[in-house]
């Protein structure tokens, strides 16, 4: 794994952050972990109806979903690959939440190719702290990045992943973008993305910015996924 001081990228942290994460942490403890996302049932059971792995997540989650339920899962998805599955299916179902196409797509992601073998070999390398190469291997039809980060950040809280791989979509990548740039910090080493914010694949970028925010929630002494979820706004 790439460390930020090998490839001389780490960068203080910005005043604004500090003061934002600081802020919300005070207000909301770990109400980050809390947040559900609901989702419409009979448009997935028309994509999913038939699915094991589906009808299994619908016996035990019976509510709306939160990112604490992630981490419900622990090593079991480094064992079971109808663990792993399940664990992809929740967090397209938390991701997607109500949007109405979400159903469909991850149906096409999972109607990829070897997608259970790709689903293993990702949350291994996440195991193994390998996060630009788990967002190389994670290549599933109409998974996109955002998508991609959604379900590496899953596993790691599945997983207790220290460093914590986390999202990165594109409001996450336009307010830190605006940050760095606000700050005269070269945004490049840490983020790929077009001029509106849509992240671009680039595994290396992922894994600095990873690394980066993790550096700082050391420093700040609050969870990686507080300044994510400071960014998000």
């Amino acid at each position: 794994m790439q460390t930020l001081h090998d490839n001389q990228v780490c960068v203080s942290i910005p005043a604004a952050v500090r003061a934002g994460v600081a802020n919300m942490t005070a207000c909301d403890g770990d109400i980050r972990l809390e947040e559900v996302g609901s989702y419409n049932k009979e448009s997935w059971l028309q994509h999913f109806g038939q699915d094991a792995d589906f009808q299994a997540i619908l016996l035990r989650f019976q509510r709306p979903i939160s990112r604490q339920d992630f981490t419900s899962f622990g090593t079991s998805i480094l064992e079971s690959s109808s663990a792993t599955r399940q664990l992809f299916l929740i967090t397209m179902l938390w991701g997607y939440s109500t949007i109405g196409y979400g159903a469909w797509r991850t149906r096409k992601m999972m109607d990829t190719p070897n997608a259970d073998r790709i689903l293993q070999e990702t949350v291994s390398l996440i195991a193994k702290g390998h996060f630009a190469d788990a967002y190389s291997a994670l290549r599933l039809d109409r998974c996109g990045p955002a998508f991609m980060a959604k379900f590496l950040y899953a596993a790691g809280l599945a997983l207790e992943a220290d460093p914590l791989p986390l999202i990165l979509d594109s409001r996450v990548a336009v307010a830190l973008k605006s940050l760095f740039d606000e700050n005269d910090i070269n945004s490049r080493p840490f983020l790929s993305c077009s001029k509106d914010g849509m992240v671009r694949h680039d595994p290396i970028c992922y894994e600095r910015y990873v690394l980066l925010l993790n550096h700082w929630a050391k420093e700040l002494k609050v969870r990686p996924d507080d300044i994510e979820a400071y960014l998000f706004g």
